[in-house]
């Protein structure tokens, strides 16, 4: 860890110099922590390291937040912390479709007794120079003067954001509960794995845009990379969908690995919904042989049956070589509302080349999704 112990506001000083997610990150534990601490633009003596941030503590925590820094915070996650509660995650870009995602987050708040933060990141511009490999890069990042600037657009938008979602509670249409906002440097997708790699968030929930606008941003989708990404369960929304609560969501389907982790998702899906009476349609997915696959897929319906009594499980085997046509049958013959989709982490090339079900059915359906890391 790189440390910076000059003065950086009168009454702050420096402990340490991180990318700025993980830096957020840090704050967030530290804060967790009764320590007072916050961010700053890393300062050399030529410019303004805007890949960097410092995080700053009052004088009078210095030695406290060193204690803590130095015990391993690497592997405490903020949520696991005594006395604090588990986030929901709510990305937004301040489109017409991201207070979609925040009314979707604050349900599953209220739910699963989280505390929603509503997360916005900005990215300062590439500068494109022609210096030598071995040349110093720092002048190639906007200054001190610009890199502010940005985050003080951010952050207005931020403040504009928050104050229409305030007046929407006191109007009744947007459930009241405290919440808190974040702005955070950086691309987005890589903002969001740095949070979950170092404060893993019970539950994302992203709205995305509709299909054919996703289609044309293939190799770009952040909610593509944060679901491929990021192990923790992530729940889309398409921007077109009336989503009117998941109360109203009785009809599912859940594509089965056939394997343990199907279990532990069922029982996160069940406590998620407050143990509903749902339809869930089970549809396997592995690659076993026919009769194996139909044998095994009965049994797990006969035991979660069993096991939730009051929401009804089918079985609905589709053949590997009309998959495709055979589930968008499916779908809309049986009404479904609702896609839960275990998802497998892959590496990059398998991602490219090879894409997991829970990605290729982002762009290929405008229907909420449920993705849930095995």
């Amino acid at each position: 860890m790189k440390r910076n112990h000059s003065t950086v506001v009168s009454g702050y000083v420096t402990v340490a110099v991180h990318s700025y997610g993980y830096a957020e990150g840090v704050v967030r534990l530290l804060k967790s922590h009764g320590v007072e601490a916050r961010t700053e633009p890393f300062l050399t003596g030529r410019s303004s390291v805007g890949a960097a941030e410092s995080v700053i503590v009052s004088d009078n925590d210095v030695m406290r937040a060193v204690q803590i820094l130095e015990s391993g915070f690497h592997d405490t996650p903020v949520s696991d912390v005594k006395g604090i509660r588990g986030i929901v995650l709510i990305p937004v870009d301040f489109s017409d479709y991201s207070l979609l995602a925040v009314r979707a987050g604050f349900e599953f708040a209220v739910r699963l007794d989280l505390h929603p933060l509503i997360l916005n990141t900005f990215a300062l511009p590439v500068i494109a120079t022609s210096v030598g490999f071995t040349d110093s890069f720092s002048e190639d990042i906007p200054d001190q003067n610009a890199a502010y600037e940005f985050r003080r657009k951010a952050e207005i938008r931020m403040d504009r954001f928050e104050s229409d979602i305030r007046e929407l509670q006191k109007s009744g249409d947007l459930m009241e509960l405290p919440f808190s906002v974040q702005v955070a440097q950086g691309l987005p997708e890589e903002v969001i794995s740095e949070y979950c790699r170092t404060s893993p968030p019970s539950l994302i929930v992203m709205a995305t845009r509709g299909r054919k606008r996703r289609e044309a941003d293939l190799i770009g989708s952040v909610t593509a990379e944060v679901i491929d990404t990021c192990r923790v369960p992530v729940f889309t929304v398409p921007e077109h969908l009336n989503f009117k609560g998941v109360a109203g969501i009785t009809k599912l389907i859940f594509f089965c690995n056939l394997d343990r982790q199907d279990m532990e998702s069922v029982d996160w899906l069940m406590t998620m919904f407050d143990n509903p009476e749902v339809d869930i349609m089970l549809i396997p997915v592995n690659d076993g042989a026919d009769e194996s696959v139909k044998t095994k897929t009965n049994s797990l319906c006969s035991i979660l049956t069993e096991r939730y009594p009051s929401s009804s499980f089918t079985v609905k085997i589709l053949s590997k070589k009309n998959f495709r046509t055979e589930l968008e049958e499916t779908m809309e013959t049986g009404g479904i509302q609702l896609l839960i989709v275990p998802n497998k982490k892959t590496n990059i090339f398998s991602r490219l080349f090879k894409p997991g079900i829970a990605h290729r059915i982002l762009f290929e359906r405008d229907m909420p999704m449920l993705a849930l890391p095995v």
